[in-house]
């Protein structure tokens, strides 16, 4: 996986067609574990930045300030927000 800054704006490469990339316009708390329960990722996400992860296999994410991040998986986006007064998205993506 590739992340690269083009102007100002973070461009992802991914060599893969499983990735779960999270694209972050506000600091967001993210948790992401596979279905082992082994912790993929937990951590603070700083606006700006994204995270690609590969997702082979379903895991569940977690993240805090949900209004503050664009999700993809497998280049489909994925709605964190719908349904969710709390700000807190909880996922179950296979």
């Amino acid at each position: 996986i590739r992340l690269s800054l083009v102007g100002s704006e973070m461009c992802i490469r991914d060599s893969g067609k499983n990735a779960l990339v999270i694209s972050v316009r506000e600091d967001s708390w993210v948790e992401i574990k596979g279905a082992d329960n082994n912790i993929l990722l937990s951590r603070l996400l700083k606006a700006g930045t994204a995270e690609a992860v590969p997702v082979t296999a379903p895991v569940s994410v977690v993240i805090g300030n949900a209004a503050g991040v664009d999700v993809t998986l497998r280049g489909a986006p994925v709605d964190v927000v719908s349904g969710n007064s709390s700000n807190v998205a909880r996922l179950n993506l296979k």
